[in-house]
């Protein structure tokens, strides 16, 4: 067997071996999504300095996995983190016995870990052979949990203030303003956020607040592989009662999503924080998009309030930050979610 499996440092010329290979590995249980990419590296290429590994089993690529090395704050301190990710391993290669998952995971981490302070990844919690898989070959000192609060643009909403279109740097520069003290901060290069999409700034009556989107759509594209039955019963009830109310849009299996995500949204108090987050989908809608990903701590002031906001039935993703190193934060911590990580 360690003849017939060996792992070496991915090429260009793997990427349609690599994109086929994607293509077996969905994610989730009974809702499970797959994603479709026009190249497997074009991600990683968001970060300056990073390393894809293949795994080859008798010359076939049956296995993947990613890191990138990036400049982060823990405690107020600049620290280098090492971030793993992109994990695929082929399905009829997944036994036990030849422990491709955990060879892959030590090689990387082994890798990225030789100039890094700290070890991270993220891991959605409908992924559980992944979540269990990182767990069960990654010594984890530190899980930092978040949600997506996910909403689907299928109305327009009422809302108040002027929303206005404005530059990268300065909503960022504003976000920073409202959240001083962050754990896992980096300071985003534009030029690198591939998929970056608009800002936003709104002033109303009730205070400012200001956030930028992102697409996944042409870096890491989301797709549909198999739903929940509860799922397919939506979609038939709606499609019978959409003539009469609008509805939100539910996906059916072998469908592509085309949906933004948020990114350093802030705002002054949570009646702004709403209003943006409602503006945010009326330009989803009108947009076309099918919905709107924003990723917060569940201890964040605004998180009570734009739940209210969302389509009641909405699922709600958990996601897990899991850190190991000589510098760690706070299982509490307020982090920093960079956009090219999720």
């Amino acid at each position: 067997m360690k003849n017939k499996f060996i792992i070496r440092e991915y090429l260009p010329s793997d990427n349609q071996a690599a994109l086929q290979l994607e293509e077996r590995c969905p994610q989730g249980e009974e809702l499970k999504i797959g994603f479709h990419r026009k190249s497997f590296h074009r991600r990683s290429e968001m970060y300056k300095d990073y390393l894809i590994l293949a795994g080859f089993y008798d010359k076939k690529l049956v296995s993947l996995v990613a890191g990138a090395v990036k400049e982060i704050l823990i405690n107020r301190k600049k620290i280098k983190a090492g971030y793993f990710y992109d994990l695929r391993v082929d399905p009829d290669y997944r036994r036990l016995k030849l422990r491709i998952a955990q060879r892959m995971c030590n090689l990387i981490v082994s890798k990225i870990s030789s100039k890094a302070d700290l070890i991270y990844c993220m891991i959605a919690g409908r992924n559980l052979r992944a979540l269990h898989l990182v767990k069960r070959y990654y010594n984890a000192q530190v899980i930092i949990p978040f949600k997506y609060i996910i909403n689907p643009a299928y109305k327009k909403r009422r809302v108040k203030g002027a929303l206005e279109e404005a530059k990268f740097e300065e909503i960022h520069k504003n976000f920073i303003k409202y959240n001083s003290y962050l754990d896992f901060y980096c300071s985003p290069d534009l030029e690198r956020i591939y998929g970056y999409v608009k800002s936003y700034r709104l002033e109303s009556s009730s205070g400012e607040a200001g956030c930028s989107i992102w697409s996944s759509k042409e870096i890491l594209g989301e797709r549909i592989e198999s739903i929940p039955k509860k799922y397919r019963t939506l979609h038939f009830l709606f499609k019978v009662f959409s003539p009469f109310i609008k509805t939100p849009y539910v996906p059916r299996k072998g469908e592509a999503l085309d949906s933004w995500y948020l990114f350093d949204f802030y705002a002054s108090n949570e009646e702004s924080a709403k209003e943006l987050f409602l503006h945010i989908n009326n330009i989803a809608l009108q947009e076309g998009k099918n919905y709107t990903y924003l990723p917060l701590k569940e201890t964040d002031d605004f998180y009570p309030i734009l739940m209210k906001c969302r389509w009641k039935f909405s699922p709600v993703i958990d996601y897990f930050i899991l850190a190991s190193g000589n510098i760690l934060p706070q299982t509490n911590s307020n982090i920093y979610i960079d956009i090219r990580d999720l």
